[in-house]
């Protein structure tokens, strides 16, 4: 977020979000937009290795602890959102044959994820979402672990 804040007080937040667009080569305003853009590239292209690290090093971190499934969950996609938008994500506008391969392993990867940070208490369905074929989706994942979050509300000798 401070990063935002920074490039909107200097006015560079257009060449990041898209609504600064690069001029056409003949245009007298190339040579700026392409400074302005390299001096960005070089900046964050540190930055965003380092975060990306942070990044990581939290989700491995991770584990549900003393919280609810949503509020976990929301932590894991918090840090997955944030991830996807440092990396600028190649893979959502690739046209390759394998594009749907790579984006169901990175979904497995996040069930994985979501599932080894888990309680002990929920072995059980997590065997069960892993015996899974195809495995679960994050969603279906999710989805299962709320319902049975919400049985042993009801029935605590569960």
């Amino acid at each position: 977020m401070s990063v935002i804040v920074s490039l909107s007080a200097k006015n560079k937040i257009g060449l990041v979000d898209g609504t600064c667009p690069k001029p056409a080569d003949s245009s007298p305003h190339i040579k700026q937009w392409s400074i302005c853009n390299n001096m960005l590239n070089k900046s964050f292209r540190t930055v965003n290795g380092t975060k990306v690290f942070e990044i990581k090093k939290e989700l491995a971190s991770t584990m549900q602890g003393a919280l609810d499934i949503a509020s976990y969950f929301n932590k894991l996609k918090k840090l997955w959102d944030e991830l996807r938008v440092i990396r600028n994500n190649k893979v959502n506008t690739c046209a390759c044959p394998i594009k749907a391969e790579i984006l169901k392993e990175e979904e497995e990867d996040k069930v994985h994820q979501f599932l080894m940070g888990l309680n002990d208490i929920y072995v059980g369905v997590k065997s069960n979402i892993l015996m899974l074929q195809p495995l679960s989706s994050l969603e279906n994942a999710y989805n299962i672990l709320l319902q049975d979050e919400k049985q042993r509300q009801v029935n605590p000798g569960s």
